[in-house]
């Protein structure tokens, strides 16, 4: 359904009157910009509703056209001729009738334009005589009439609204407080308060899932910025005609919004004033945030669009930058409002369920991360979607989104059942796509409860997380797809065991997924998470060389911590611990490479259970591991410092095949960029140079090329293909 909040003028009395008698007449239309409480009409106006919906406008001009019967005035008498030409003699009715109605005035003639309103006009006689047959009414679309608060926008909202119901719309009308004639002292007020209707309605309808749309051709011309405004607090577009043109032009929303640097340092002073009015406070705001307040019987109070106001701003502060990045990708057009739904849940409790960046061992599997994968999902999966709409279904695109924010969950566990010591840090780090599994298993009942508002008295297998769980601890390449590829087996956890991806199935709201889905959900996902190798991953060069410095400090505590534990283990135990220690390094990282774990199942054993006996060993090896992973990070953001970010594109096959194209550059600012972390690190600048030789441009896009290669197969059979390219 459509909604069509119109501004309303008078130029159906100035065409009426320059069609029939160029201007030589008694209708003078200028006479009818009075305010209704101009003390010369004495009208009862007691009952009159403002700032609402009226529905009755029809009944209600035909009681002050009675009132007004006595009146003499200029203005009284004026109405009175217009409304026996409508009502009466039928001079007015007999004119839209005759005349081609829907060009008679700014406000039909916009309305006659608007693309998504067409239809309705070109089947509404149909409709009529459709309708008289089965003595049934069916309503096009809802229309909201927006006047002056004077006799001439109350006498056309009335023809308007008589007119508009033959066509079968439902319409209803607001009058706005103090929005009377221009010559009103509080004309300015009556701005803001018009401002805070239209937005109010608009922002309620969109709620009710209308579309809603502003003509803004009719009315005072002062009345257009205010529009625009509607429009880009609520991201509406505007249509207008201007003047005699028969061009429509649509306005569209602008991606501006709430001033933050404007709010924030008021955010306080805002607060109180929203409840209690201080003159002082008051006096501290700037102009712009003084205009958010109106003067009301004499009084300074905060106006209702000042509450809308403060309210978004409110809201935008205390977003997550996840949240903003999530929330506006284009692809959620394709999600029904279920998974919309549940998608907006999850984007709000983003904050809780993602503290990457505050665990040091993963500050480059963080935010910046999570951002970009959006980024990067939004473009592949539109892309797709705009070549072969039969590929991609709403919960394909719902549980790919959603792996995003649960797939490196896991980086925050420390800590499993049935292991008698923590994690070391590159536990997590190689085991961070299972340990995310066992978090959402673990978490189940809170995740069910509050984003998907079911009870959790169901088996995780069957519910509609598995299947998230599952493309969570699948993501990481050493993870079997297909049953060629054998098992995998968590070295952390006895029997635990991971058979490949093509052999599960798994329930989402009783809708089945079996495992040729699975793999092909995970497939693009891969891809897509390998897509993240681009400069912006690490943040600005500033904030960069801000992190190393802390890895320093930290390796510095670190070994702190071993000297302080040397003094009281014996040499021959240190010997040990650094054998261990050895070991450990050299297996870090190897499962991401290949099925294999470094070490043989009984060795670990053996391992584990010393680090569970004996506390010191634990505490050294940890040590010893954080500073190795420290320069681990250093490394990774070295990496992705030298490219570009990919310029993505898609185009369809003569069979239908989706080529999606992936164009790396190196970046303009690597070498820079470089040049001030080696300033900035003087003391590394040979281990700086070696880790970036290692790096290079090619090397870099032929191991994200690699990464596809992987899934390249089970891609194809969906008709999707990867070209990485360099530029």
């Amino acid at each position: 359904m459509n909604v069509y909040m119109i501004t309303v003028g008078t130029s159906l009395f100035e065409n009426f009157i320059d069609e029939n008698y160029n201007r030589k007449s008694n209708f003078l239309s200028d006479r009818l910009d009075i305010d209704l409480n101009d003390e010369s009409l004495n009208l009862n106006l007691n009952s009159f509703q403002l700032d609402t919906e009226i529905i009755d406008i029809i009944k209600i001009v035909c009681d002050i056209y009675k009132e007004l019967n006595q009146n003499t005035t200029n203005a009284a008498i004026e109405f009175k001729k217009f409304y026996n030409a409508q009502e009466n003699n039928g001079e007015l009715s007999k004119w839209l009738t005759d005349i081609d109605s829907n060009e008679s005035c700014a406000e039909l003639k916009t309305l006659n334009r608007v693309p998504t309103n067409k239809k309705n006009f070109q089947t509404s006689e149909q409709n009529l005589e459709n309708n008289a047959l089965n003595n049934s009414v069916t309503y096009n679309d809802k229309i909201i009439l927006f006047p002056t608060l004077t006799l001439s926008g109350l006498l056309v909202s009335s023809i308007l609204t008589k007119y508009l119901q033959k066509k079968h719309y439902n319409v209803s009308t607001i009058f706005t407080s103090d929005l009377g004639s221009t010559n009103n002292k509080n004309f300015k007020e009556g701005l803001k308060k018009f401002l805070e209707n239209l937005y109010i309605k608009v922002i309620e309808y969109k709620n009710k899932n209308y579309k809603v749309y502003i003509l803004a051709s009719g009315g005072y011309k002062s009345i257009i910025p205010y529009c625009t405004i509607v429009s880009l607090l609520s991201d509406t577009s505007v249509y207008y005609i201007y003047e005699k043109s028969d061009n429509l032009v649509e306005l569209p929303p602008l991606p501006i919004g709430i001033q933050k640097e404007l709010f924030k340092p008021y955010a306080h002073i805002l607060k109180i004033l929203q409840n209690h009015f201080d003159k002082d406070d008051y006096n501290i705001l700037p102009q712009k945030l003084q205009n958010l307040f109106i003067e009301k019987d004499g009084k300074i109070e905060a106006s209702e669009f000042f509450k809308i106001a403060f309210n978004i701003y409110e809201k935008d502060f205390f977003k997550a930058p996840l949240q903003v990045e999530s929330e506006g990708m284009s692809i959620l057009k394709n999600l029904d409002d279920e998974y919309i739904n549940y998608f907006k849940k999850i984007v709000q409790m983003s904050p809780y369920l993602w503290i990457g960046d505050k665990v040091p061992e993963l500050v480059d599997h963080g935010l910046y991360h999570h951002d970009n994968l959006f980024v990067i999902a939004d473009r592949v999966l539109s892309l797709i979607d705009q070549n072969n709409k039969n590929i991609l279904e709403p919960l394909d695109i719902f549980l790919i989104l959603s792996t995003i924010f649960f797939h490196d969950w896991g980086h925050v566990v420390g800590h499993i059942e049935g292991l008698n010591r923590n994690l070391l840090p590159t536990e997590i780090r190689d085991f961070h796509n299972i340990l995310s599994y066992k978090r959402i298993k673990k978490e189940k009942g809170r995740l069910l409860k509050e984003i998907f508002k079911i009870n959790n008295n169901i088996m995780f297998e069957e519910s509609c997380l598995y299947p998230i769980a599952l493309l969570s601890a699948y993501h990481r390449k050493v993870m079997p797809l297909q049953e060629n590829e054998g098992y995998f087996n968590f070295p952390l956890e006895k029997n635990c065991k991971f058979e490949p991806l093509e052999k599960q199935k798994c329930n989402f709201f009783n809708i089945l997924i079996l495992g040729d889905k699975l793999i092909f959900l995970e497939s693009l996902f891969r891809v897509i998470d390998s897509l993240d190798t681009q400069y912006v991953r690490a943040g600005s060069i500033d904030e960069l060389i801000f992190k190393f410095k802390n890895f320093k400090m930290e390796i510095e505590e670190e070994e702190k911590k071993i000297e302080n534990l040397s003094k009281i283990i014996t040499s021959e135990k240190i010997n040990c611990y650094e054998t261990i220690y050895r070991k450990l390094k050299n297996s870090y990282q190897s499962r991401a490479n290949k099925p294999s774990f470094a070490l043989d199942f009984s060795e670990f054993d053996e391992i584990n259970k010393n680090l569970e006996e004996d506390a010191l060993m634990f505490l050294y090896i940890e040590s010893k591991l954080r500073i190795m992973m420290k320069d681990e990070q250093r490394v990774h953001f070295l990496k992705h410092l030298r490219l570009d970010i990919p310029e993505i594109t898609g185009s369809p096959s003569s069979n239908n095949d989706i080529i999606i194209t992936v164009r790396y550059a190196e970046s303009s600012e690597f070498d820079e960029n470089i040049r001030k972390i080696k300033e900035a690190f003087p003391e590394d600048e040979i281990w700086i140079s070696n880790i970036v030789k290692q790096f290079t441009y090619e090397n870099l896009v032929s191991s994200i090329r690699s990464e596809y290669d992987n899934v390249k197969d089970i891609l194809k059979k969906a008709k999707i293909y990867f070209d990485i390219e360099t530029k």
